[in-house]
Order: structure tokens, then sequence, then C-alpha cells
């Protein structure tokens, strides 16, 4: 995230981890951009979807890991089972997607 100075009273700022980071301004507790002291101050707002889009993604992320070991612990014992008929219809799927959003006919 980039956030610019427009009014020439401080400078950019670019964080090298990728989180996001207010220029001039606090952030409160609801992800909203509290104004600094004084007049042209910049600040920044996050909408609650970021948070809630966040929290959905943690969740499928532990459901997902949950599957995933429960795939590796089939795999060990020799029950996991492939439905070889889902699995070609998934890359033929993905083959006609890929095409079409390519613009290949």
């Amino acid at each position: 995230m980039r956030i610019n100075d427009h009014n020439g009273q401080g400078s950019a700022v670019t964080p090298s981890n990728g989180a996001p980071s207010l220029s001039r301004a606090n952030a409160n507790a609801n992800g909203k951009a509290a104004s600094a002291s004084g007049s042209g101050s910049d600040s920044v707002q996050i909408s609650g979807f970021a948070g809630q889009l966040s929290k959905t993604l943690q969740a499928g992320s532990s459901n997902r890991s949950q599957r995933v070991s429960e795939i590796a612990q089939a795999v060990r014992s020799g029950t996991y089972q492939v439905d070889g008929a889902a699995v070609s219809r998934a890359m033929v799927d993905q083959a006609l997607s890929t095409s079409r959003s390519a613009g290949v006919s």
C-alpha cells in the first residue's frame, strides 16, 4: 500500500511488509482513521468489508488445513479413494474456462 501526501506536508508511506499503514493519522478500534490535529492532514479509511473478508479467509484456511490433514491420513493408511470421473470433469472444466478467459475459441 502506498499513501501519497498530496499536500506536501509529509512523506509517502510504503511499508515493506505489505501491511497497511496510516500517514499522519491514528487508527481507532473500528479501523477508521482519526485525523491528526491541524488542517490539511491525510487520512485512510478501511471498510468493515476488509475485516469480514479477512475473517472468512482465516476460517476457510483452518477448514482447508483440517481437510488436508484428513486426506493425508487416508493416503498414509491406504484408504484414500480417487474419483477418476470427478477428476477428469474438473480438468476439462478448468481447461475450458481457461481457454474462454484467454479468448481462445
